[in-house]
C-alpha cells in the first residue's frame, strides 16, 4: 500500500561540502570542517531515541562510524543509528540521568527542489526458499532485501532534476502542509519526465529508489 502526501523537498550537499566530505570519500585539507566531536543529544520521553542537539548536523554520511557515548564512555552495542535525521536508537530506553553524545560527519544540504503529490511504496525482495523436504509439496518463501520507491510532482521544467539523474539526495515527504510530520531518507533520482499539453501547465514527474530505510518523523 502506499503512503500519499502533500508536500517533498529535495536536498543535495553543499558545493562547499561536495569538494570537501561527501558519501564517498573525504578531504583531509577539510581540517574537520564537517566533524562532529561528543555533541550533545536530546532525549525523547521514553529515553530511547536521541538526536543530536544541532538542528544543522542531523543529516549523517553513511560512509563514516558515528561513535556513541554514554557518560563518557564508548559503547558499540544496544542500539542503532539513523544517519538521515541523526538519531540513535537504544533497544532499552537509558536510565533518567544518562548523558548519550555522538562524534561523526555531518552533510551540510541545500534544497535542490520540491514537489507536490508524492506517493511512497515500502518493499521488501521475496526469495524461493524451497527445499526438497518442503511441507506438502507448497514452495516455501524468504523475505531478504527491503526498500523504498518514491514518486512525485512538480511543475514547470528548469531542468534541474534531469541533471541530478543517477545523484544520491536527501528525500523529504511531508505528510501534512500544516505540520512537520513527514518521512525521510537517502535516495537516488532515478526517473525523470516531461508532460506538457495546449493550454496547460508544463508538469514533470519524478521518481526515487530508496538507499536505506526510510523514516517516519513526527515531530
Amino acid at each position: 500500500m502506499a503512503i500519499n502526501g502533500s508536500l517533498g523537498a529535495v536536498f543535495i550537499q553543499t558545493d562547499k561540502q561536495v569538494v570537501a566530505c561527501d558519501y564517498v570519500g573525504y578531504d583531509p585539507n577539510a581540517q574537520g570542517a564537517f566533524d562532529f566531536i561528543d555533541a550533545p543529544t536530546t532525549a525523547n520521553t521514553d529515553r530511547t531515541r536521541y538526536t543530536i542537539a544541532n538542528p544543522e548536523q542531523r543529516y549523517w554520511s553513511k560512509n563514516y562510524t558515528v561513535t556513541v557515548k554514554k557518560n563518557g564512555g564508548a559503547i558499540t552495542t544496544g542500539y542503532t543509528i539513523e544517519y538521515p535525521g541523526g538519531v540513535v536508537v537504544f533497544d532499552a530506553a537509558l536510565s533518567p540521568g544518562d548523558i548519550v553524545t555522538v562524534s561523526g560527519k555531518y552533510l551540510t544540504l541545500q534544497q535542490a527542489g520540491g514537489c507536490f503529490n508524492w506517493s511512497l511504496d515500502a518493499v521488501g525482495d521475496i526469495r524461493d526458499a524451497t527445499m526438497y523436504e518442503s511441507i506438502d509439496d507448497f514452495r516455501e518463501k524468504m523475505q531478504t532485501l527491503n526498500s523504498f520507491v518514491a514518486t512525485a510532482d512538480q511543475y514547470w521544467w528548469t531542468g534541474d532534476y534531469a541533471e541530478k539523474l543517477g545523484n544520491e539526495l536527501v528525500l523529504v515527504l511531508y505528510v501534512d502542509s500544516g505540520n512537520d510530520v513527514r518521512l525521510e531518507g537517502f535516495a537516488f533520482l532515478n526517473e525523470n519526465s516531461v508532460d506538457t499539453s495546449v493550454d496547460t501547465i508544463i508538469e514533470e514527474n519524478i521518481g526515487f529508489q530508496g538507499v536505506g530505510p526510510v523514516y517516519y518523523r513526527g515531530d
